[in-house]
């Protein structure tokens, strides 16, 4: 998959053509790295009618904007998931080293 057919490849296409969508984008972008960082607003916001609305507008008009915002909360509920899978397994090296030592 080319970085253009990704949700944020799709949204930053259009984007890239007018300016007062660049910002619509970077808005949108900094709440897909919020959420993936564990912010929980973030994530409800991109799942929200709100974030429909503006991605309704964002996306280019052969593209369905409720299918990209499906795909933007897969990839951040993956994103969590990955991270709380490399948090556990930290831990658990942690509580091994300890119980060598």
């Amino acid at each position: 998959m080319t970085r253009a057919l990704t949700p944020a490849g799709v949204i930053h296409a259009v984007a890239g053509q007018e300016p007062e969508r660049a910002l619509v984008a970077a808005i949108v972008r900094q709440a897909v790295d919020d959420a993936r960082a564990g912010d929980a607003e973030a994530r409800a916001w991109i799942a929200s009618e709100s974030c429909a609305r503006w991605l309704a507008w964002l996306v280019p008009d052969h593209a369905d904007p409720a299918a990209v915002q499906a795909q933007l909360v897969v990839d951040v509920d993956a994103a969590l998931a990955r991270r709380r899978t490399t948090t556990a397994a930290r831990q658990t090296r942690r509580a091994q080293r300890r119980a060598v030592a």
